[in-house]
């Protein structure tokens, strides 16, 4: 015999038993990762939301204020590039006012915006957001907020 020889059954390459093979670790990975998921997800979010919550700073003191950035120009004049305003912003839920002239009245000291405007705004079905002036001073929004204005 010149030709091949035939090799016995236990030494030939059978692809389907490796094919097995990784298909169960694949399982068996599957199965480990969404147990783990699993614990991590519910038997202990309360920890980990206890964990996340702690990672965020809660100010008590009002606004941090960084400051003003400024440029050098060429003459040495410091000019300024950024800096922070601060400020309320008053609002309205166009669907919980109930009379908009006496709305623009009791908040027409502390706002610019002309009357036809406001009450355009105030008007609108279905408004829950209407920006009605940004920036206010800090007293001025005690005051608002003093008056208890729907």
């Amino acid at each position: 015999m010149h030709g091949r020889q035939a090799l016995p059954p236990a030494m030939r390459f059978d692809p389907t038993r490796r094919i097995r093979f990784l298909g169960w670790c694949v399982v068996a990975a599957a199965l480990f990762f969404g147990a783990r998921l699993y614990f991590l997800q519910v038997v202990r979010a309360e920890e980990f939301l206890a964990r996340s919550d702690s990672q965020y700073a809660k100010s008590s003191a009002g606004l941090f204020n960084r400051g003003a950035i400024f440029f050098t120009a060429k003459s040495g004049e410091r000019v300024v590039a950024a800096s922070q305003k601060s400020g309320f912003t008053l609002a309205l839920n166009a669907t919980k006012i109930a009379d908009a002239e006496v709305a623009y009245a009791v908040l027409s000291p502390f706002i610019t915006m002309p009357q036809d405007e406001f009450l355009a705004r105030a008007r609108r079905p279905g408004d829950s957001y209407e920006e009605i002036a940004r920036r206010l001073p800090e007293d001025a929004a005690a005051r608002i907020e003093a008056l208890d204005v729907p």
